[in-house]
C-alpha cells in the first residue's frame, strides 16, 4: 500500500479526491480494480492531511471496505427527501429511497442537492456499517461533526447537545440514548462470531453482550430453560439546520440487535407514523414535530425493553421458587447455583438501572432545552402554531407520560433489587447460623477424644499399667462417650434448660448494698440519716408551721 502513496501521480489523484466534495470520485473508487488498496491509501492520506477531522474509526485501513459481509439485498435504511413545494404545482411531498449498500447510497448522493430536490433530508439507518459512515462523512460539509456523531454512536454512551448560533444562522441538536435489549443466546453468539475483529465488523457499534441468569435447577430431566442474553442497543439522531427552519439534515442511526435477525422490513417508518392534532398532512416534515416524534420513539423502545428485562428476571426467580428452592440452603448444590443466579440477577439489574438513570438525566436536559437557548431561539410563527401546535402538544404530553413510566420502571427495578438483596442476606445469615451450629457440635464431639487421648498417654508409659487402671480407663471412656451422645441428641433441650435456669438465677439475685448490710446504733449519724431518708415527706402545711415556730 505504501507504493500508492509514494507515486506522484497517485498522490495527486488522492489530493483531488480529498479536495473534491463530489461523490462521483468515491463512486469511481468503488468501481476500480484495486479498490481496497486505493481506499487504504485515501484513508492514510486523509489522516496525514487532516488529522484533526479524521478521528473517526471510519478512516482506519479497512473502514472503506464494502458491505460484502452483510446479507445481500437486506435493507440497511432509507433516505427521505422533502423538496420545496410551490403553490399550485403538483409535486410529491416527499421521496423515500431504500438503501441496501454503500453503493446504492453513493448512487443517490451523486446528484446535486437543491431545494427543489431535497430541501430537507433524513438519513435513517437501522443497520449502519462503517462504509455507510464513510459515505456520510464525505458527503457532509460538516465532516468533523459527522465524525464525532458516529464516534459517540459507537461508544454506546448517553449524550445530549443543542446549540443555536444566531450569527451563523445555525441550529444543531444531537441525542444518543443507549439501553439494553433481550435476545436469545444463539443469535447473539452468532452475531459475535460474524464480527471477529473490531476493525472488520459489519455494523456500528461493536456488540456488547451480557449473559442473563436463568434457573434450570432440575437438570436435564426437568425444566429446560432457554439461555438469554442482554445486548446493548442505541438510538442516535442529529439535526443540523438553520434557525428559520427552512432547511435541515437529519441523521437517524439505530442499533437494535433484537431486530438484527428479525424481518428485513424497517421497524420504524417515519412517514407512516400516526400524528394527531396537526391541521396539515405529513406534519413530520416540520423539524419541531420530527424531533418530538423521534424522542417519543426512543422512549417507547427503552420502556418496552426495560420492562421485558425486569419481567424476565421476575419470571426466572418465580420459576426457581416454584421448584421448591425457596427454603433450601447452601448445603444443596442446586441451591448454591440458584444463590449465585440471584447475585448475577442483582448485578445485571444494577447495570440496567444505572443505564436508565443516565438516560433519564439526558432526557431531563432534553425536556428543559428551550430554557437554555437564550435570546437566539428558532423561528416559530403564529401560522406554524396554528398548523402544528396541536400535534406538538400531543407529542409533548406523550413524551412526559413515557418519561414518568420510565421513572416508575426504575423504581420497580430498585424495589426488586432490594428484594434480591434481602433474600441473599437471609440465605447468607442462614448459612452462617448453620456453620456456627456445626462448629459447636464439632466442639462437643471433640470431648469424646479426651478420654482416648488420656488412655493413649497411659499406654505410652514405660511399663504396662495394671489391670485395675485399664479397667477404670475403659469405664471412663464409655461413660464419656455415653454422656457425649446424650448431650448431642438433647443439645437443643439442654440449651433451653440452661437459658431458663440462668434467667431464674439472675432474676432472683439482689443488688449488694454495703451500707444497708451494716448495723449501727440508733444515735449513729449514718443510722439517723437512714431514718430521715425513709421517713415520709411532710406536707406543705407542716413545713409552713415549722418555719413559723422557728421565726
Amino acid at each position: 500500500m505504501s507504493k500508492y502513496l509514494k507515486s506522484p501521480s497517485m498522490a495527486k489523484e488522492l489530493s483531488e479526491y480529498l479536495e473534491s466534495s463530489s461523490m462521483a470520485n468515491i463512486k469511481r473508487l468503488l468501481e476500480m480494480e484495486d479498490y481496497e488498496k486505493i481506499a487504504s491509501a485515501i484513508m492514510k492520506e486523509a489522516i496525514r492531511r487532516n488529522p484533526a477531522i479524521c478521528t473517526m474509526h471510519v478512516v482506519h485501513g479497512a473502514a472503506a471496505m464494502g458491505d460484502h459481509r452483510l446479507r445481500e439485498g437486506e435493507p440497511m435504511g432509507c433516505i427521505i427527501d422533502v423538496p420545496r413545494v410551490r403553490r399550485h404545482k403538483e409535486k410529491e411531498e416527499y421521496v423515500s429511497v431504500s438503501i441496501s449498500s454503500s453503493v446504492s447510497l453513493i448512487n443517490h448522493l451523486g446528484t446535486r442537492r437543491t431545494p427543489s430536490v431535497a430541501k430537507k433530508r433524513i438519513f435513517h439507518f437501522s443497520r449502519a456499517s462503517w462504509s455507510i459512515a464513510l459515505v456520510c462523512y464525505f458527503a457532509s460539509s460538516e465532516r468533523k461533526e459527522i465524525s464525532d456523531f458516529f464516534d459517540r454512536h459507537a461508544l454506546l454512551s448517553p449524550y445530549f447537545f443543542e446549540d443555536t448560533i444566531g450569527t451563523l444562522n445555525k441550529w444543531v441538536t444531537e441525542l444518543h440514548l443507549p439501553f439494553y435489549q433481550i435476545s436469545s443466546s444463539k443469535k447473539s453468539l452468532g452475531h459475535i462470531r460474524s464480527v471477529p475483529e473490531a476493525d472488520e465488523r459489519d455494523t456500528i457499534p461493536e456488540p456488547k453482550i451480557i449473559q442473563l441468569p436463568y434457573s434450570d435447577t432440575k437438570g436435564t430431566t426437568g425444566r429446560k430453560a432457554v439461555a438469554k442474553t442482554l445486548s446493548r442497543a442505541v438510538i442516535s439522531f442529529r439535526f443540523d439546520g438553520d434557525l428559520l427552519d427552512r432547511y435541515w439534515t437529519c441523521h437517524l442511526i439505530e442499533y437494535t440487535p433484537q431486530q438484527m435477525d428479525g424481518p428485513k422490513e424497517m421497524s420504524f417508518d417515519i412517514p407512516t407514523q400516526p400524528i394527531n392534532g396537526a391541521l396539515k398532512s405529513n406534519p413530520w416534515r416540520q423539524r419541531r414535530v420530527l424531533e418530538l416524534l423521534l424522542f417519543d420513539r426512543s422512549l417507547r423502545e427503552i420502556l418496552r425493553c426495560t420492562e421485558e428485562i425486569l419481567n424476565e428476571a421476575k419470571s426466572t426467580l418465580r420459576a426457581a421458587k416454584d421448584t421448591g428452592n425457596d427454603g433450601c440452603s447452601y448445603e444443596n448444590e442446586e441451591c448454591k447455583i440458584e444463590f449465585s443466579y440471584n447475585h448475577d440477577r442483582k448485578e445485571v439489574l444494577q447495570e440496567v438501572e444505572d443505564s436508565l438513570s443516565e438516560n433519564l438525566a439526558k432526557m431531563q436536559l432534553w425536556k428543559n432545552r428551550q430554557n437554555g437557548r437564550g435570546p437566539e431561539k428558532p423561528r416559530w410563527t403564529l401560522k406554524d402554531e396554528y398548523r402544528y401546535g396541536g400535534a406538538i402538544s400531543r407529542l409533548q404530553a406523550s413524551n412526559n407520560f413515557y418519561m414518568e413510566e420510565l421513572v416508575r420502571c426504575r423504581a420497580k427495578i430498585l424495589a426488586f433489587n432490594s428484594q434480591l438483596t434481602r433474600e441473599i442476606d437471609a440465605s447468607r445469615s442462614d448459612w452462617e447460623m448453620r456453620t456456627t451450629n456445626n462448629v459447636r457440635l464439632f466442639t462437643y464431639v471433640t470431648v469424646v477424644f479426651l478420654p482416648t487421648s488420656f488412655a493413649t498417654g497411659v499406654f505410652s508409659m514405660n511399663g504396662v499399667p495394671p489391670i485395675p487402671v485399664i479397667r477404670l480407663v475403659v469405664i471412663t471412656a464409655v461413660i464419656a462417650l455415653f454422656l457425649t451422645i446424650i448431650t448431642l441428641v438433647n443439645a437443643k433441650n439442654l440449651e433451653r434448660m440452661l437459658r431458663a435456669l440462668t434467667k431464674a438465677i439472675l432474676g432472683d439475685a439482689k443488688v449488694y448494698d454495703p451500707v444497708g448490710d451494716m448495723s449501727f446504733n440508733d444515735d449513729h449519724p449514718i443510722q439517723q440519716a437512714r431514718f430521715d431518708y425513709n421517713k415520709p415527706s411532710n406536707t406543705a402545711s407542716e413545713v409552713d408551721s415549722d418555719l413559723l415556730k422557728e421565726d
